[in-house]
């Protein structure tokens, strides 16, 4: 038998951002999921070929799929023009990878990152 939500269940959820936050030779930056929508699926199509989201999907995640997330964090970071193939230019190979970090973040919208 299903049950009625707890009272605030709803509330506290919406007010968490789950981000996703990458280092990449010892520089971080992170990416709202909350933030991407249309319009970086229409960046990330012009430039890759495909929309973001793709690159996320736990099958196909690889060197590109990093690449993705860093690009698109450092544009929402204040870099909106960068472009795809300049973030390609700075990690060419596997080896320029290797230190990659990712974590989930869960952020509360009360705290005062938030």
């Amino acid at each position: 038998m299903a049950t009625a939500p707890k009272p605030g269940a709803r509330k506290k959820a919406e007010a968490q951002r789950v981000a996703l936050k990458i280092t990449l030779n010892g520089e971080s930056r992170q990416l709202h999921m909350s933030d991407l929508g249309p319009a970086g699926d229409r960046v990330s199509r012009a430039q890759t070929g495909f929309p973001v989201m793709p690159y996320f999907n736990g099958e196909r995640f690889g060197s590109d799929s990093i690449l993705v997330l860093w690009w698109m964090a450092r544009r929402k970071a204040g870099e909106p023009d960068l472009r795809y193939d300049e973030v390609e230019k700075e990690f060419p190979t596997y080896a320029d990878l290797e230190d990659v970090e990712i974590h989930e973040v869960i952020e509360d919208d009360d705290s005062p990152e938030g």
